[in-house]
């Protein structure tokens, strides 16, 4: 455009008719092309949009039409005929490495609250339990923002059952937190905690335990899986009690899966730190009486035999 700037010199350029007849299609080839995306697409992008650069380039052939005859016009103004979006696959890679670095069981990474199972349980009254229990976590990730505002904000699946579907639940329940609201995710064992933070004590330790106990207390969303299944209780209810205190303090939500009632949570932790923290900080979910996790190795190994023995015509 900066070559036409010369108003005079584009008009005695337009008393030439070869050049106005050429001019002419140029602008009436452009308008009929509209906006465009000009960037190829390959399969780079997880949604076949752009080249993998997480970049659309568009161009509005309309204006740019308009521009050959007004130049001026647009001068300085570029972006109305020309410009760059971010594509999707970008926060899509966003998600992806926060699911990574969040702790979350791969199997379950891409576990949605929706696609949460209720006829995989056989039991009426457990279809029952899963049913209320999906229909929780559903509205629990979408009226997110509004239940930041209460103080106890958190969630406390609990089932003496393993293989119930309780750490499924919690990790769609995250994933769900990082997609739709960006929040930060830390998904750990229970028995994980004592010995990350034994590390530290070592001399070689590049970390303190101040650092490992300062990942727990500040990140968005803390999701505690098994709670009450260590044997260490004295040191690893300290820990705890520690992290669940500046949590409660702060607001922050916490996420915990059990095998316990928060009232049995006395038992296990004698103390009472514990158990006196979850109930002011966490809702209590009932999750089904009913393992799940058999099925799944069955239908599993359906799924394989079929794959080794079923026919295979190209083969």
């Amino acid at each position: 455009m900066e070559a036409f700037q010369d108003n005079k010199a584009l008009q005695e350029l337009m008393q030439r008719s070869d050049f106005a007849n050429r001019l002419n299609a140029s602008k009436t080839s452009y308008s009929q092309m509209g906006i465009q995306l000009q960037t190829v697409p390959n399969e780079k992008c997880a949604f076949a949009e752009c080249d993998g650069s997480g970049v659309l380039h568009y161009i509005n052939w309309t204006k740019k039409a308009d521009a050959i005859e007004n130049p001026t016009k647009y001068y300085m103004k570029d972006h109305e005929i020309e410009w760059t979006e971010k594509c999707k696959c970008v926060d899509q890679s966003e998600f992806e490495r926060k699911v990574t670095s969040s702790g979350i069981p791969v199997k379950y990474s891409k576990a949605k609250v929706h696609g949460f199972g209720i006829d995989c349980y056989k039991k009426s009254e457990s279809q029952t339990a899963a049913r209320i229990a999906k229909q929780m976590a559903i509205n629990y990730v979408e009226k997110y923002e509004e239940l930041l505002s209460f103080k106890k904000n958190g969630l406390y699946l609990y089932s003496t059952t393993k293989g119930s579907g309780k750490t499924r639940l919690a990790s769609s329940i995250a994933n769900g937190l990082i997609k739709l609201h960006k929040q930060s995710v830390l998904f750990l064992k229970a028995t994980d905690i004592s010995p990350q933070v034994r590390k530290t004590y070592k001399k070689d330790s590049e970390s303190t335990e101040e650092d490992v106990l300062r990942a727990f207390r500040n990140v968005d969303v803390l999701i505690i899986d098994d709670l009450a299944v260590s044997t260490e209780k004295d040191f690893t209810e300290d820990l705890i009690g520690r992290i669940l205190d500046y949590r409660m303090d702060k607001g922050a939500v916490t996420i915990i899966t059990s095998n316990k009632t928060i009232d049995e949570l006395k038992e296990h932790f004698p103390k009472g730190i514990i158990a006196s923290r979850v109930k002011k900080m966490c809702y209590e979910v009932l999750m089904p009486e009913e393992s799940v996790r058999d099925e799944e190795a069955e239908q599993e190994n359906r799924e394989f035999e079929n794959l080794l023995f079923g026919k295979n015509e190209g083969a």
